[in-house]
């Protein structure tokens, strides 16, 4: 629809700005982390993809996270796109890339309406809409809410009443009603993997493959955002199992995985779900290996047996500390010794156990890192290692601004990265100190873990063995496994 052709009260009215008729989408997949290429496909991106398209709208994927693109090849890709509106989705960890890609978008195409979703616009919506020259900001889960939006303005009406949106009026950033979670994910398809580079991720991720399985999660982990936080157990969502199997088996049969990721922070949280979805993989003698991830108290015998027996081979805990002090201010909830008879028996069952900790956090002293390393120690486990980061939209980051960690919100927002960076120092230590303690700690756990362990990866830790008496113990223990295979 031409401008001429509105008429002037109608684009007098506030939150109504369409200036032509939407036909075709282009949406960009920014860099998430500068040196972390992407390992899964962007669940966002996809489903709105093919929400899009299933409602009749053309669309055109820039997918520059995978294919990492450099500048000047993405703006050359955006002006040669004939889209009508552009939509951007990503977290917060984007934040510096899109300072860059938003202004040099409205340089090639001013008149173009930008549209930003994903976990940044639903946690900072208003810094979005204020920092960058967006249009429109989508809050929380956007399937339904774009459509309501592209409708709402081509048919040039106010977009006041498009729920779960935010947007500029002059200076004043307006907060439309908030939308409703999905009552359900009976609707949501299986990954349209013609869409995405797949080799690129399979390659990134080494043959592990992320499929969607549920949505939302009750607890309040001061350190976690979540997009589809509930407040209630029975509000976790999950899509049917029957969905998800065949979702499985056509990507089993079409693509070289060798794990598939059940993608969720509370998959197995469900005993009825997690349930019939094991016993559906043997049923249908489905012979895969698949990962997934888990609370600590979410788990007994009867899942730990299902789950080995279905193919589960890799089983994530995010125990973070072994300190109850910091477990308290990070609001996790777990009691250490039962998390410590969960492992154990996780042991007996799953041949991989990946556990999580993360050092640096609020309240960290040198005590509380001690109690993390021999809390390690005694399970037999050699965790992943991060650090605290605090990331906009969760307590964590209320917390570093109120008691001064960070003070310039801007600088903290442009310097996000992943969490395996150190990018800011959460304790009253100084920097060097808890570099210091945590490269002690990562050393004290990796010399017991490959002592008692020793055919485990010997040609890594026999680098870190800085003396003869080590490396004849370790020698000695190695022969010992040797006889007796």
């Amino acid at each position: 629809m031409k401008n001429e052709n509105i008429s002037s009260d109608i684009k007098a009215e506030h939150g109504c700005a369409c200036m032509r008729k939407i036909n075709e989408v282009l949406l960009i997949n920014p860099v998430l982390v500068e040196n972390l290429p992407p390992r899964n496909i962007s669940f966002g991106i996809a489903y709105i993809a093919q929400q899009l398209m299933s409602y009749g709208y053309g669309v055109e994927i820039l997918d520059v996270d995978t294919h990492r693109y450099d500048k000047k090849e993405v703006l050359e890709r955006i002006e040669k796109s004939s889209c009508d509106i552009i939509g951007i989705g990503s977290l917060v960890t984007a934040y510096s890339y899109l300072s860059w890609l938003i202004p040099a978008i409205k340089d090639l195409k001013p008149d173009i309406k930008i549209v930003l979703g994903g976990g940044i616009a639903t946690a900072i919506p208003e810094r979005c809409l204020v920092r960058f020259d967006i249009d429109y900001a989508v809050i929380g889960e956007g399937e339904v809410t774009i459509i309501e939006l592209l409708k709402t303005l081509n048919e040039n009406r106010s977009v006041k009443d498009v729920a779960g949106i935010a947007f500029r009026d002059n200076d004043e950033v307006i907060f439309t009603v908030p939308r409703p979670h999905m009552p359900s994910l009976d609707d949501v398809p299986a990954l349209n993997t013609a869409l995405f580079p797949v080799e690129k991720i399979l390659n990134n991720s080494k043959g592990v493959f992320a499929i969607h399985a549920q949505r939302g999660c009750p607890w309040r982990c001061t350190f976690c955002f979540n997009c589809f936080r509930t407040s209630e157990t029975s509000r976790v969502r999950y899509r049917p199992v029957k969905n998800v199997v065949d979702e499985i088996e056509s990507l089993h049969k079409r693509l070289p995985i060798k794990y598939f990721y059940l993608s969720g922070e509370c998959v197995v949280v469900n005993k009825r779900w997690i349930l019939a979805f094991c016993k559906e993989l043997i049923e249908r003698k489905l012979k895969i290996k698949y990962r997934v991830t888990s609370r600590l108290d979410t788990l007994d015998e009867e899942r730990l047996k299902w789950l080995s027996q279905s193919g589960c081979e890799i089983l994530s805990f995010g125990l973070e500390s072994g300190s109850p002090k910091i477990l308290k201010i990070m609001k996790k909830n777990i009691n250490l010794e039962k998390a410590k008879q969960i492992l154990k028996l996780a042991q007996k069952y799953i041949p991989t156990i990946e556990v999580s900790i993360m050092y640096g956090y609020i309240g960290e002293t040198e005590e509380t890192i001690k109690e993390t390393t021999t809390y390690c120690k005694e399970l037999n486990i050699l965790p992943a290692y991060f650090f605290a980061t605090a990331y906009p939209g969760t307590e964590l980051w209320d917390m570093a601004i109120e008691q001064g960690h960070i003070k310039d919100e801007e600088e903290a927002m442009m310097n996000l990265s992943s969490i395996t960076d150190f990018n800011i120092n959460l304790t009253k230590m100084t920097d060097e100190e808890i570099l210091r303690l945590q490269k002690e700690s990562k050393r004290e756990m990796q010399m017991h873990y490959f002592l008692r362990n020793p055919f485990v990866l010997p040609e890594k830790f026999f680098g870190l063995l800085k003396n003869k008496r080590l490396k004849t113990r370790y020698a000695k223990n190695q022969n010992l496994f040797s006889s007796k295979s």
